[in-house]
């Protein structure tokens, strides 16, 4: 009988062996291809703009995965669209990588804080955190430096967003926006509020008619170039230029808004020419006071020259332009419409006019 104990095996021992090995190194590779493929390369898409649900759907393709940071108010970006994102679109990462992106929270309506008492940089950072824009001006005030003094829209007000927000912080000690006593009696100015086309309201006439008003309190004669009630299409620079030449003024100043380009004030001086020469000087003087009495409370004033204006070259008299703005500033349209800005503006070009020809 066969010993079974002692029968040689079928299968070789080597071959276990090599069967062995041959499955390591297949586990060996299977890894191998795992670790490439979480660790090869990918470019991230840009994702700005693009609706949250589309953006998971094109990382998921390229391997990355999409993480939400937070949800930010926003006036320009659709709800639930990509604003920013962090790697930023165009840059290489390793493939399975996490991609944070912040999505709108779509625009948001709320009142106004109320912001009067605190210091300009606390207003600041909280209409910041709210999404709105912030311009600041000073004025005078018995309150200390930098403390808010009023905002315009004022606390309450329904606004948006990314709307532009006009607070006033105290000047501090040794500024003054106090009227002092003037006396205009007996002299003629021209105002020149030039027709603003395709704007709300006539802000050239609002700031004139103040000027009017603080010229005609102190004895003064004041001539409009043209009339509150004109249609902007019947008021011509020729029948302008003959209202200021005929009113025999001591000096005139004119008003008026860009219809493009950028925002904020412009005093405009009268070019040195031939046929300027006569009045020049006296244009200066008036252009830096007006200048300088605007920066008393609206610090962010430019200058120019007024190359094109026949108005102020031809009349024959001492004479400026204030560019109150531009009709396609945004920060601008909102100002225009500040009641306290418009005072300020003509209390500015009042006091100008009482530093040169005030009499004693």
């Amino acid at each position: 009988m066969e010993d079974t104990s002692k029968r040689r095996s079928l299968v070789p021992t080597w071959a276990w062996y090599a069967s062995g090995g041959v499955a390591a190194a297949l586990v060996i590779i299977a890894v191998i291809v795992i670790v490439v493929a979480r660790t090869s390369q990918v470019r991230v898409p840009d994702l700005t703009g693009t609706d949250s649900k589309v953006a998971q759907q094109r990382l998921a393709r390229e391997g990355l995965k999409m993480q939400v940071s937070d949800r930010l108010f926003s006036s320009t970006v659709p709800l639930n669209s990509v604003i920013s994102q962090r790697p930023a679109g165009g840059t290489i990462v390793a493939g399975g990588s996490v991609v944070s992106v912040s999505v709108s929270g779509g625009s948001e309506s709320f009142a106004m804080p109320d912001v009067i008492g605190m210091t300009s940089a606390d207003a600041k950072t909280l209409l910041g955190e709210r999404g709105l824009k912030v311009t600041v001006d000073t004025a005078a005030s018995d309150k200390p430096a930098g403390t808010v003094i009023s905002s315009f829209p004022s606390a309450g007000v329904t606004v948006t967003t990314s709307d532009v927000i006009r607070i006033t912080v105290a000047a501090g000690q040794g500024s003054t926006s106090l009227l002092l006593p003037t006396n205009l009696t007996n002299l003629t100015f021209v105002l020149d509020p030039a027709p603003v086309p395709g704007l709300t309201g006539d802000v050239t006439m609002d700031v004139a008619r103040r000027v009017s008003a603080l010229i005609e309190a102190s004895g003064g004669r004041v001539v409009m170039t043209r009339g509150a009630n004109d249609a902007p299409a019947s008021v011509t620079s020729i029948g302008r230029l003959t209202a200021a030449k005929s009113a025999n003024a001591i000096a005139l100043v004119g008003l008026s808004v860009a219809s493009s380009g950028p925002g904020g004030l412009v005093v405009a001086s009268v070019p040195s020419t031939s046929s300027t020469q006569p009045f020049y000087i006296r244009s200066t003087e008036l252009a830096t006071q007006v200048s300088n009495q605007l920066k008393q409370t609206l610090p962010a004033v430019k200058s120019a020259v007024a190359d094109n204006d026949a108005i102020l070259m031809n009349t024959g008299t001492a004479a400026v332009r204030v560019q109150l703005g531009s009709a396609t500033d945004a920060n601008d349209k909102v100002t225009f419409t500040d009641p306290d800005w418009a005072d300020r503006v003509a209390r500015a070009i009042y006091k100008a006019l009482g530093q040169l020809y005030g009499q004693k």
